[in-house]
């Protein structure tokens, strides 16, 4: 999963390519993710992401990306940003399960 501003703050996209333990491709996703910073957009998709699996039935997640944010909050559960937005986010993330990065 990825997750872009054409500024910081500004309009925000994210997506990514969700495959089985094989390797297979099995769905992509990608989404206008609204008003945002690029921690928040990267936060975001990890959201659409595991949402995206748990309606596809997969359980057992491995995430790859490029976002220190996003290790950070799945290995320690909270990203210490203190933006309001974002904890929100990351809350609806934990509600969704526990991914492995």
């Amino acid at each position: 999963m990825d997750g872009s501003c054409r500024g910081n703050p500004s309009r925000c996209g994210g997506g990514g390519v969700i495959r089985d333990s094989n390797g297979r491709f099995v769905a992509v996703f990608v989404a206008f993710l609204g008003q945002g910073t690029n921690n928040l957009v990267e936060l975001r998709a990890l959201l659409a992401g595991l949402k995206l699996c748990r309606e596809l039935g997969f359980m057992n997640i491995e995430i790859e990306c490029d976002s220190q944010v996003v290790v950070d909050w799945v290995t320690a559960r909270k990203a210490r940003s203190g933006n309001v937005e974002e904890e929100t986010v990351e809350q609806d993330i934990a509600r969704e399960g526990e991914p492995d990065v």
